[in-house]
């Protein structure tokens, strides 16, 4: 599962990257600017073999490509109990997520984890 996030999301909850950077505001200025993500450890370590040079690879998602920009560290979570997001891009990606703008709920398909990303 993915999720769209600000720019500060991050900072504000004082998670830094354990490999490669975290989003920053300038990732969320531009709509459709920034097309990068993070991904959790569990991602990394389940799809990746947690191959550090996974950093500055493209990933698609949603069929929109995105360079993989960090990790995040393995205690981190997310902040909905029971729901750990695999993927987090900015939410300024948001048009380039939601293929098909004539349903109100899409939920696209995550061309590299076959996760359910929200609305």
């Amino acid at each position: 599962m993915g999720q769209l996030v600000s720019g500060n999301y991050y900072s504000v909850l004082g998670i830094k990257a354990i490999l490669g950077r975290t989003l920053t505001a300038e990732d969320n200025k531009i709509p459709g600017g920034h097309p990068v993500a993070v991904i959790s450890y569990a991602y990394w370590q389940r799809r990746f073999g947690l191959d550090p040079s996974v950093v500055g690879k493209p990933i698609r998602v949603n069929g929109t490509p995105f360079t993989l920009i960090g990790v995040t560290p393995p205690e981190f979570f997310g902040l909905k109990p029971g729901r750990s997001p695999d993927i987090s891009v900015p939410i300024m990606m948001q048009p380039q997520m939601w293929k098909d703008p004539g349903h109100g709920s899409h939920d696209g398909q995550s061309d590299e984890s076959n996760h359910r990303h929200p609305a």
